[in-house]
Parts: structure tokens; C-alpha cells; sequence
């Protein structure tokens, strides 16, 4: 079986201790506490050395990109992978169609370039720990960040997708990065409190249980559900508006932290629920290839797990304004569709308080600027 290998002081190396990725066919190093606390202390020595200048490190992460995005990378335990069999493994560990992968790969090429420079060069660097989701190859731009910066970079792969952290990881080797001041950590859940007791910063990605252990913690940095609110008027009805919401739900398979999940609509406009849902139905589940395609599920148990969690959460007088089954099967794999629901109330709602990821939305109806007072800041859609 293939398999994600621990990346540390420059040498890949197998753990005695693995975990199943959620497809099956790929196992997964976990480093255990105690090496991850020798590591720490070893690690410590290389925080007082300079990082390569500026320039140098923005013209080998422009390598290193590079490679990751359209080259081939050797990664030992997954073998030689170019940039197709790169989309392809994704596809069967994650669902996550090659199209995203292109698109979010040219995200973070794009991320570099804008990026601008540190003001200043840290005299003792930091060992930054960016721990990573399974939900989209985006947040690798805080890795990016972090190495900008000259700081020592660890990172922890989602148990779910460690390729993308991973081929990164090798990219950079490849590209001339100081092998010793780089990690690819994966670990359990208890795995990573021990990562971010020896590390002296932390970004964290993940959802509301992460938010709440996390958040307050000295140098941890949580980035956690940020869910976009739209406020549709009565007055903006044109299909264009109704578009620019419909893209905002399912744009990126719905997997952003910053997808659409609240869609607040004027009390008066008793069509919007049904014209909505329509459109959200005119979504195209088998087409990779469509403006907007949408992920697919390793294992059809985890995508109704996400199915029912959102239905022992509604309440009564709630109902599903979208017709196709939540969870169809496409090609022998589950798929989450575009789903909308609408509620009376979203003040309190048990579903408002979730981040589910796929294309997803609780509709609301309220009157006149009511929803902005009550969410605090929903985007205005239209006039």
C-alpha cells in the first residue's frame, strides 16, 4: 500500500504506527509524542541561525510551486507524481475534482506573487506549527507565509488528505529549501496538543470543536468556520443576483470556510425559497468539467453521516427547499449535492452553527434590514 511518510531533519521516515487515509488505499506515518518532543529540542539549535535572504526564499518557493503545481515530485512512499496523477489520487482520497485542484493550485501561485515581503528578518526565528484540514489545498498559503517570513515551518497533514501536504513538502526539498527546517508531522488528535506545546506558534484549521479547544491559547492562531451571510431585498431579483448567490454556495464545491452557508431573504418575497432551490437543483453532480463541479466522497458512509446530522437538526416547520436526495451516487461514488434549507428563524438555529463542507445554505426570511442587525454583517446582494 502506498503511504505518507514523517518528513524530518531532511529524511522521509516510516512510523510503526499508521492510520488508514479514508479511501483505503493510502496509510499514513504518526509520529508519536516522543519524537515529536525530541524533535522540538533538536529543533531549537537551528532557530538561532539566519534564514537564506529575502529574495532567496521567494525565488525557491517560486521553484518549489511550481513543481508542486505543474511538475513531477518525488515523494518516497507515493513514488514519482506529476501533476495529473497528483489530481487523480486527491480525486480517489477526497473526491476533490482535478479542476479544483488546478484552480486551487493557481491560488496559491497567486498567493506567493502578492505576497509581500517581511519587514524584517527574525533575529531568532519561530518553529510554526500550521496544522492543516482535509477540505481544500488553499490553506497550504499559510505554509507559504510562514517560510516567507524566514521562520522553521512544521506541518500536520489532515488524517483525511495528507497528499497535498505532503507532495509540498517534497517540492520543497526538491527546489533547495533547507531540508532541516522544514516538518511534515501527521499525528492523531491527542498528537497534535503535544505539537502545539513544543512549537512556539500555531495556525490551526478546523471547525467549531477545534475553535472551542484552541481558542485563547498564547500563539495559537484558530481559523475556524467563517460562513458568508447574503441579504437578498425583494427589489434585487434579477437573475443575476440570484446567480451571484448560487455561485457563492457552490463556487469551490462549497469546501471554503468562507462558502455561503446563510441566505436571508425579504419576508414578502414568498417565491425566493422554491426559485432558489431550482437553481440550486440545475447544479450538475457528474460534470468535473462545469463551471462549478462538485466534490465526491471516499466512502458513501461518511457522506450520509453529513447527510443525517443535517436532518436531526431541523425543526419543525423547517424543510428542505432543493428536491435531489441529499447524498446520490455518481459513477459508483457518493456525492453531497447542492442543498438548500429553509427555517423560520435562524436566530439559535441548530444549523446555523454548523460548517458542513459542501455546497449548503439555511434560508431565512426577515423583514426589511432586520438581518443585518441580527447577524451583524450580511453582504448585500443587488439594490
Amino acid at each position: 500500500m502506498a503511504s505518507v511518510d514523517l518528513f524530518r531533519f531532511g529524511q522521509w521516515y516510516r512510523s510503526s504506527d499508521t492510520v488508514t487515509v479514508a479511501s483505503g488505499t493510502l496509510a499514513m506515518s504518526l509520529a508519536p509524542a516522543v519524537m515529536v518532543k525530541h524533535d522540538a529540542r533538536l529543533i531549537a539549535a537551528r532557530r538561532a541561525t539566519a534564514p537564506p535572504p529575502e529574495a532567496q526564499r521567494r525565488e525557491t518557493l517560486r521553484l518549489a510551486l511550481e513543481r508542486f503545481c505543474h511538475g513531477t515530485v518525488e515523494i518516497p512512499g507515493l513514488g514519482s507524481q506529476d501533476q495529473h496523477q497528483f489530481a487523480s489520487l486527491l480525486d480517489e482520497t477526497v473526491g476533490i475534482a482535478a479542476t479544483l485542484v488546478e484552480r486551487w493550485s493557481a491560488m496559491l501561485v497567486s498567493h506567493l506573487e502578492n505576497a509581500p515581503g517581511p519587514t524584517t528578518t527574525p533575529a531568532n526565528r519561530s518553529t510554526v506549527l500550521v496544522s492543516l484540514p482535509s477540505n481544500t489545498i488553499t490553506c497550504l498559503d499559510s505554509a507559504i507565509d510562514v517560510l516567507l517570513g524566514g521562520d522553521i515551518l512544521w506541518l500536520r497533514p489532515s488524517t483525511r488528505e495528507p497528499v497535498s501536504p505532503a507532495r509540498f513538502v517534497a517540492a520543497l526539498e526538491m527546489s533547495g529549501w533547507p531540508a532541516s527546517e522544514i516538518g511534515l508531522y501527521p499525528t492523531s488528535r491527542s498528537g497534535l496538543d503535544t505539537l502545539v506545546d513544543v512549537t512556539d506558534q500555531q495556525i490551526l484549521f478546523g471547525g467549531v470543536e477545534l475553535c472551542e479547544a484552541f481558542s485563547g491559547r498564547p500563539g495559537v492562531t484558530v481559523r475556524g468556520p467563517e460562513t458568508r451571510t447574503l441579504y437578498k431585498p425583494k427589489a434585487s431579483a434579477s437573475a443575476a443576483n440570484l446567480a451571484h448567490i448560487v455561485r457563492g454556495v457552490v463556487e469551490h464545491s462549497g469546501r471554503f470556510c468562507t462558502s455561503v452557508g446563510r441566505v436571508i431573504f425579504d419576508v414578502d418575497d414568498i417565491g425566493f425559497p422554491a426559485e432558489f432551490g431550482a437553481a440550486l437543483d440545475a447544479i450538475p453532480i457528474d460534470d468535473h468539467a462545469s463551471p462549478y463541479p462538485i466534490a465526491r466522497w471516499p466512502d458513501a458512509a461518511g457522506a450520509r453521516a453529513i447527510a443525517d446530522d443535517i436532518e436531526s437538526r431541523l425543526r419543525p416547520g423547517d424543510w428542505v427547499i432543493t428536491k435531489r436526495p441529499m447524498v446520490c451516487d455518481v459513477q459508483g461514488r457518493a456525492v453531497l449535492v447542492p442543498t438548500a434549507v429553509a427555517v423560520s428563524d435562524l436566530d439559535d438555529h441548530p444549523l446555523t452553527a454548523r460548517d458542513y463542507p459542501f455546497p449548503f445554505a439555511v434560508v431565512s426570511p426577515a423583514v426589511g434590514e432586520e438581518a443585518t442587525r441580527a447577524l451583524g454583517s450580511a453582504e448585500r446582494v443587488g439594490t
